[in-house]
């Protein structure tokens, strides 16, 4: 994918050194899940730490969507923030990521009595209909779309 984001996040268990896989293709991100054993998800899981998860809820919040309103988040990797929002907002959320790691270690985990719904999909070619949310959400996504494939 073309872009000027660069390769490589500091701190990664499965970078494309490690992997021998660009920072942009499916396959890393399943390596790097794989690798990933920190449970602390607002700290390690998630690519702006406290601070960033804090800001995605004010800005949830701002909109006072109505409970069971649905929603998507794209790319959710292994991070708790779909879990956050739902208990928290009572949306009807539904958790993407392009690694089926991700995708299996997340739903073991979650809470039964949360309206979530995970789900492997491409973030380039999510197989929703327009306007199927209220809310979409993307905390790191598109960065790793916008990667240059070379590493």
């Amino acid at each position: 994918m073309p872009g000027g984001g660069g390769g490589t996040r500091g701190g990664d268990p499965a970078g494309p050194a490690s992997t021998g896989l660009p920072y942009g293709s499916p396959g890393y991100w399943d390596a790097r899940y794989a690798a990933h054993t920190t449970p602390d998800a607002f700290t390690a899981d998630e690519w702006y730490g406290p601070a960033g998860v804090a800001a995605v809820r004010a800005a949830v919040a701002a909109l006072a969507l109505p409970p069971g309103a649905p929603a998507l988040e794209v790319g959710c990797g292994v991070g708790r923030l779909a879990d956050a929002l739902a208990s928290e907002f009572g949306l009807r959320l539904t958790a993407t990521d392009i690694s089926p790691t991700a995708i299996a270690r997340r739903a073991a985990a979650a809470d039964p009595a949360s309206f979530i719904t995970w789900a492997v999909a491409d973030a380039t070619a999510l197989p929703f209909p327009p306007g199927a949310f209220s809310l979409v959400i993307d905390k790191g996504t598109c960065d790793a779309l916008d990667c240059d494939d070379a590493g």
